[in-house]
């Protein structure tokens, strides 16, 4: 299994990170998500090669967040 660590702009409390986290979960490519709201960071696992950023993006953003960086 493969991992990658995001940061997320915009969120303020852990209702926030719960929420971005469970968007990321609801992607079938990702396998597991931890948002940690103090680094403002995600790390997502998954398996293959690559994630599709496209999506990753997209799910935070329908959230309310953004990808930074």
């Amino acid at each position: 299994m493969n991992s990658i660590t995001i940061r997320i702009g915009g969120m303020h409390c852990a209702g926030c990170a719960l929420g971005v986290e469970a968007a990321l979960e609801d992607l079938p490519e990702v396998k597991s998500a931890a948002v940690d709201l103090a680094s403002n960071c995600a790390k997502i696992s998954f398996e293959g090669d690559a994630l599709d950023m496209t999506r990753i993006k997209k799910a935070v953003e329908d959230t309310g967040f953004t990808v930074e960086g």
